[in-house]
């Protein structure tokens, strides 16, 4: 299992898929990670996707800036860019444990929201 604790660099997105013949919701958003200081600083980015309702409820949580807590299995992915170069993607696809932190949307009231409260 592997922990990851950043900020949301990218506000998230939801698409519709297909799974057999079902229209399936799933949720993408990026999280930048530092590492370091000064000239030795360093970010990784990390691409986490949320399956189904659990990523159209936590969608709106989901915005850029907001710092994340997420626990879950990481993956690696490849794929080819616009330039032909190939290139490696860090991914955690529905983490165990999502915890997000920061500022509250307009619309809740709470300061912390756990998404481990949401099922799916």
């Amino acid at each position: 299992m592997t922990t990851i604790c950043g900020n949301i660099s990218k506000e998230a997105t939801t698409r519709v898929v297909k799974v057999g013949n079902t229209d399936t919701f799933v949720t993408d958003f990026n999280v930048a990670v530092n590492r370091g200081y000064g000239e030795n600083r360093k970010t990784k980015f990390y691409r986490i996707t949320l399956w189904r309702d659990r990523g159209t409820k936590l969608a709106p949580y989901l915005t850029k800036g907001r710092l994340v807590y997420l626990e879950g299995e990481l993956d690696v992915s490849a794929y080819i860019d616009k330039d032909g170069k190939a290139v490696g993607q860090l991914e955690m696809v529905n983490p165990y444990t999502i915890d997000i932190k920061g500022k509250k949307p307009a619309n809740e009231d709470a300061d912390v929201f756990d998404g481990n409260e949401v099922e799916g």
